[in-house]
């Protein structure tokens, strides 16, 4: 009988395949955000305490950008997660923006005339949810 056999720490390491790889980092990258998103839980929490509100914001973005921001990490899980944990309000970009009117020429940042009309819908639905500081 070999080492092997009875002490699996004998034996030579298995690699893991591709898909046991992806797996693992996947959990890897829940388990990261989950732990994060208790943290800013706590910070929300006593902002509020303080008198503070909260909201987050998912800023305009474009393109290919956009694609591959929302493959990663889709908003209605990560900032849904976010905002239920920390009952905090989110705010999508895509919620004021009329037939994608918001333009963002090098796919992360508003050009000059989207900017103004970005912002005045913000504080518009700011407004609208009592989430503006008087």
């Amino acid at each position: 009988m070999r080492a092997g056999q009875f002490i699996p720490q004998c034996s030579p390491p298995r690699r893991a395949t591709g898909r046991e790889f992806c797996w693992g980092l996947s959990l890897l990258t829940l388990g990261l955000f989950l732990k994060v998103t208790l943290a800013v839980a706590d910070s929300v929490a006593r902002i509020k305490q303080n008198g503070g509100k909260v909201v987050f914001l998912r800023l305009p973005a474009a393109g290919a950008r956009l694609q591959l921001e929302e493959a990663t990490y889709p908003s209605a899980l990560y900032f849904g997660v976010l905002a239920e944990t920390t009952s905090a309000p989110w705010i999508d970009f895509r919620e004021l923006s009329h037939e994608d009117d918001l333009d963002c020429p090098d796919e992360s940042h508003l050009s000059a005339d989207s900017a103004p009309v970005f912002t005045s819908r913000l504080v518009e639905r700011l407004r609208r949810g009592s989430l503006l500081g008087q």
